[in-house]
């Protein structure tokens, strides 16, 4: 090919990629947030790990631990696999058990 034809193809992939770019918007923070800095700890929960699960105990499990987001994971289930620092994970056997809690 001639350096005239690829010339164009070049400079149009270039374009594209620099409008995705990540840079901060003019007058945005770089600073995260309280609600988007805030890191569930699973720690203190240890204690429900043989106690039957609930959506009470889930609701009061995501508060204590400073979780934003909770699920709760059945032996069968599909799981995605990326890390969120702010979820909380409460594992669950068939008869709704709790066998273990962590985040992420």
């Amino acid at each position: 090919m001639s350096l005239i034809r690829v010339l164009p193809v070049l400079l149009l992939g270039t374009t594209l990629l620099a409008g995705c770019s990540s840079a901060a918007k003019p007058g945005a923070s770089t600073e995260p947030t309280a609600a988007e800095d805030a890191r569930c700890n699973a720690e203190s929960l240890q204690a429900l790990v043989g106690k039957s699960q609930t959506q009470a105990l889930v609701d009061q499990a995501r508060q204590q631990a400073g979780a934003k987001t909770a699920r709760v994971l059945h032996p069968q289930d599909a799981v995605t696999l990326e890390y969120n620092p702010q979820r909380l994970n409460i594992h669950v056997d068939d008869s709704l058990v709790i066998r273990s809690v962590n985040c992420g």
